[in-house]
Order: structure tokens, then C-alpha cells, then sequence
């Protein structure tokens, strides 16, 4: 025992002389901690969680599979974002799938009155609560025309964010926020418990200008599709529209 104590107080000594490289080296730990947690989150949030809604072996997550590599990815699986323009394509020309719809991740701050606080929000399209057969319990779902550039303006919240932070105010809808210094407008607030995709606290238009539609190499959209009726996950494996 005395052995480990002399080692430790060793190890602190030489930390405390040379501070730069501890530092450096403490830095490098913590960002490598908190990048693996992100990456565990993230991969939690698509692969592991069960989604929150009625039939849900109807849905599939989309993949590329021009854009799969030969390693890496989560389990036996390369599941990686598509391309704006692939996402287009797949609307077009899918015939296996009634509904397709993706969403980004990305994490802001919300600012105003309160204290700021980061929150994780996803970027869905109009179409996202329709495709997955959940609406807002308060208000509503994005328009389509909050859908174009300069006009995604709204925000809806999750129940957990609308409690915590808004203290479940009954007339938070028509309510402008600060979101990352930017005002925008509740529309809608979920019922308690979605959060679906995991970790989401929020939800933000996913919006495109001309030229992001025909980005087919930035790669950051993440597709998920109703099967149509009557089609069966096998056939729709088949469907040179998208790659399930």
C-alpha cells in the first residue's frame, strides 16, 4: 500500500512539473471521452431505441449503399447519413415506400429570459410527424413552406423542455423563443415521453436552398420510410428507388 501511495505522489509531482503537457494531455482525454459518448448517443438514438409508435416494423431506416465502406460503422452495419439530392431522388422514384422522410442532428442554445441552455434539437421535414403517424399534442406540425430557406422560423418543442424550461405554460404556442440568437415561433409542444429521434428536445424545419438540393457528396441527412401497404420488407429490399 505504501508502494502506490509513493507512486501516486510521484505521478502528481511530475504532473505538476510539466503543467503544458498534462494539460494537453488531459484535454485530449476528455475530447475523446465525450466524442465516444456522442457517437454512443447518436448510435443509441437510431439503431437501439425503440421508436415510439404504432406499427412500427413498417418503418425502416435508409441506407446508400453506394456510400457503405468497407469498415467501421455501427455493429455490421455502416449506417451513414445520405446526400440532399439522394433523399430527393428516393421521393421520386421509390414506389415501395408511401412516405420517406429524414432528419439531421444538431445541438443549439436557447437564450432569452432564462438562462441559456444547450439543447438537442433534430431538423425534420414537413412531412416527418405525418410519415411516422405522430402529431403534436399541443398545436402542430411544420407547413411545407416552412420547408424553404429563410422561412424555417419554428420550433416545436418536447414535453420534457416545454415542463422544465417554460413551466408547461398553457400558452407557450405563438410564443417567440431565442434559438441559437435567432427568434423563432412555437408551433407545437409533443406528448410526454417522444423524444423520438432520441435524444430530440426539440424539433426544427429542415430546410434546403436550391443549391443544398443537388449536393449529392455532404452527407448529413438520415432517411426513415413507411412501407407502402401491401409490400413486404423483401420486396421493398428490391426497390432500386432506395437501399432499406
Amino acid at each position: 500500500m505504501q508502494a502506490i501511495w509513493q507512486d501516486v505522489r510521484f505521478g502528481v509531482r511530475m504532473l505538476m512539473k510539466n503543467r503544458l503537457v498534462s494539460l494537453v494531455c488531459i484535454i485530449a482525454l476528455a475530447l475523446g471521452i465525450g466524442a465516444n459518448a456522442a457517437i454512443f448517443s447518436m448510435a443509441e438514438a437510431f439503431l437501439l431505441h425503440p421508436v415510439p409508435f404504432e406499427n412500427a416494423d413498417r418503418y425502416v431506416a435508409l441506407l446508400d449503399k453506394h456510400s457503405q465502406s468497407d469498415g467501421g460503422g455501427f455493429g455490421a452495419v455502416d449506417f451513414v447519413p445520405i446526400a440532399p439530392a439522394t433523399y430527393f431522388d428516393w421521393k421520386k422514384q421509390t414506389k415501395s415506400f408511401d412516405r420517406i422522410a429524414a432528419y439531421s442532428w444538431d445541438e443549439v442554445n436557447l437564450t432569452g429570459e432564462n438562462e441559456p441552455q444547450k439543447v438537442q434539437v433534430f431538423h425534420v421535414p414537413a412531412n416527418f410527424f405525418e410519415t411516422i403517424g405522430v402529431q403534436p399534442a399541443m398545436g402542430r406540425a411544420f407547413l411545407p413552406e416552412e420547408e424553404e430557406a429563410g422561412k424555417e422560423q419554428e420550433i416545436i418543442l418536447g414535453h420534457a423542455l416545454w415542463e422544465q424550461r417554460y413551466a408547461s405554460d398553457p400558452n407557450i404556442l405563438g410564443k417567440n423563443i431565442k434559438v441559437g440568437g435567432k427568434s423563432f415561433t412555437v408551433v407545437g409542444v409533443t406528448a410526454k415521453g417522444f423524444d423520438y429521434p432520441m435524444p430530440a428536445e426539440a424539433w426544427l424545419p429542415l430546410s434546403f436552398d436550391t443549391k443544398e438540393r443537388g449536393w449529392r457528396d455532404n452527407r448529413w441527412l438520415f432517411p426513415i420510410g413507411r412501407l407502402a401497404p401491401g409490400v413486404s420488407f423483401e420486396q421493398a429490399t428490391a426497390d432500386p428507388g432506395a437501399d432499406p
